[in-house]
């Protein structure tokens, strides 16, 4: 026993040196579940999740879980998510897909529009409302995946995102997410649940954001020839995936482009000719996605953009294509005005006739300063396309030009500010709409880069409050010659400095090879319009309850809450009430006012 008892005394130092070579030798993967409202920074090891009860859904809606790996060394993992179960086995939910969530470079603050530039950083005041000080990488664009590049050994994110079937039993579901590398392996749950409110009419909240539909700024890849069927099928996916994200209108250009969508051509006695195959290919496509209403772009700046921007008709003598109005001659805006009716009468005759009229809105000039050539442009519209919505964004003389607008939209801090007159428009049925740019501004919340992705969760939420019936973002994919994965203010012709305007602000979609591909703050905003219907359904029931539960997130645009687990109660909250109500009381918000005012 002495000899044995001798060679455990020799060995022992041997074994833990054997041990601690093997922990050397084997990789390390780290795997931390981060809450879906949460930045996940290359750099920075991540907080994890917080709420610690199952993430609440309804029926018909889609909920994200993010993970964020590191590995040393690193290696490239295999990545796998398992669908969610009941815990007998039973009820999978429909539909889970898998991403990975690529990074983008923000090189510069949110600052005063012309200011977002490295060497401008912002009011020290202002980072209080922002993550953290350029420059910095952040986890931002949606890419399908089945494996992870860890081998940087920087943090990387991955997302799932689960559609729960209206038909799908409530209860509680657990799914798993994997990764896998050689010798190690780590796989963490996820939880739901699903509750037994089902979606309807989802979203409450009307939501537009702006796309151009170039073909260059729609892939990666070569950019196809306008109108060809490859580019209609980038259309088609754009198109699916907004949908996904729960926008329900659509821009549609009209005679602009060098290629325009509807063609005009002008005989020897100079009348004008409408070429409407393409008009009508794009309505049918957008309707036959559920998009509700499609909305014409601003008919004041057709003609005057950049080339190939402009409006172009064809003579049919000549057969050459031409500039219609040509913004350097000094005949161009009287000659644009006079085309404008004509082309009003036959787009509406054509609307009329294909049962699109009710489905159509039109823009006229975005944030005009004229007020004379606002009334002029209205005055024809409604005399040659009657029964067509006039939409526009309206900041100046919001009051004065009211009348003049059917949807009107509102800067935040405007719509703030003119609560009398939001709740005047309601009782008239004419509709207030929420729109956001380079403003609003520290402290009220944007939907920038440098911002927490709770802030783009809460604008429905403030949409809700501020009696606003839809949204507007009109930065979908404005690159403008910019690489949005590597910069986040590009490139702005028109500033000396050639700044733009806050990191990320002119596009909420990233180019991709098949397709713009989503981004978590469009995530965020998704699960932002679940929230709004749900609480619209609890106003319908109990107004007071509504007011309650939306003023424990937000007081008013610039007092409101970012803690990731406030969104999270407030929707568990909105769902026990109306699991325990009865069907909606007639009660409403007296005259149809917001239920909550602003500072």
């Amino acid at each position: 026993m002495a000899r044995y008892g001798s060679m455990r005394a020799v060995l022992a130092p041997v074994a833990v040196l054997l041990m601690a070579a093997c922990a050397e030798a084997l990789p390390s993967l780290n795997v931390i579940r981060v809450d879906s409202l949460s930045r996940v920074y290359p750099d920075r090891t991540p907080t994890p999740a917080a709420y610690a009860q199952p993430v609440s859904v309804p029926r018909g809606a889609s909920v994200s879980f993010v993970f964020a790996a590191m590995m040393t060394p690193g290696q490239i993992c295999a990545l796998s998510v398992s669908p969610p179960r009941q815990e007998d086995g039973t009820g999978i939910v429909a539909q889970s897909a898998l991403y990975e969530v690529l990074p983008v470079h923000i090189e510069a603050n949110t600052n005063v529009p012309n200011r977002d530039t490295p060497a401008s950083p912002p009011p020290p005041d202002w980072m209080q409302a922002l993550v953290r000080p350029a420059p910095f990488d952040v986890a931002e664009v949606l890419v399908p995946a089945d494996r992870l590049d860890l081998s940087d050994g920087l943090w990387h994110a991955a997302l799932v995102d689960v559609f729960v079937a209206p038909d799908c039993p409530p209860g509680r579901y657990t799914g798993h997410m994997a990764l896998r590398a050689n010798h190690v392996a780590r796989e963490l749950p996820f939880t739901l649940d699903v509750r037994a409110t089902c979606l309807e009419d989802y979203p409450a909240l009307d939501y537009l954001l702006e796309i151009r539909p170039d073909p260059d700024l729609l892939t990666t890849r070569a950019a196809p020839d306008w109108w060809s069927e490859e580019h209609w099928r980038l259309l088609e996916i754009t198109g699916r995936r907004l949908r996904a994200a729960g926008q329900t209108h659509m821009l549609t250009p009209l005679v602009n482009y060098e290629q325009p969508l509807i063609r005009v051509a002008r005989d020897e006695n100079g009348q004008f000719a409408f070429d409407f195959a393409r008009f009508d290919r794009w309505m049918r496509l957008f309707l036959g996605l559920g998009f509700r209403k499609m909305v014409g772009q601003p008919i004041a700046l057709l003609p005057a953009g950049e080339a190939p921007d402009g409006t172009y008709v064809i003579d049919k003598l000549t057969r050459k294509r031409e500039r219609l109005c040509d913004p350097a001659q000094p005949e161009a805006l009287e000659r644009w005005l006079s085309f404008i009716p004509v082309f009003y009468k036959a787009l509406k005759a054509h609307l009329d006739a294909h049962g699109w009229t009710g489905v159509y809105i039109q823009q006229q000039l975005g944030e005009p300063k004229d007020a004379g050539v606002y009334g002029l442009l209205s005055e024809m519209l409604r005399s040659n396309m009657p029964g067509v919505p006039a939409m526009d964004a309206i900041n100046e003389s919001p009051a004065a030009l009211s009348p003049l607008v059917d949807v009107q939209v509102f800067a935040v801090t405007v719509l703030a500010a003119e609560q009398a007159l939001a709740a005047d428009r309601h009782r008239q049925g004419l509709a207030n709409w929420l729109f956001t740019g380079a403003v609003p501004l520290p402290p009220f919340p944007n939907r920038h880069l440098d911002e927490p992705l709770a802030n783009s969760r809460l604008y429905p939420w403030m949409a809700f409050g501020l009696g606003a019936q839809g949204y507007v973002c009109y930065g979908g994919n404005a690159y403008r010659g910019a690489n949005p994965y590597r910069t986040s203010i590009g490139p702005r012709p028109d500033s000396p400095r050639g700044a733009s305007f806050g990191p990320g602000e002119d596009w909420m979609l990233y180019p991709g090879p098949d397709g713009p591909r989503l981004s978590l703050r469009m995530l965020a905003f998704r699960d932002g319009l679940v929230d709004h219907s749900l609480l619209c359904a609890v106003a319908e029931r109990d107004p007071r309850r509504a007011y309650d539960i939306l003023t424990g997130l937000t007081r008013s645009p610039s007092d409101y809450d970012t803690d990731p687990a406030r969104f999270h109660d407030a929707r568990k909250r909105m769902l026990d009430f109306l699991e325990a109500s009865g069907p909606p009381s007639s009660t409403e918000p007296e005259d149809g006012a917001p239920v909550a005012t602003a500072e």
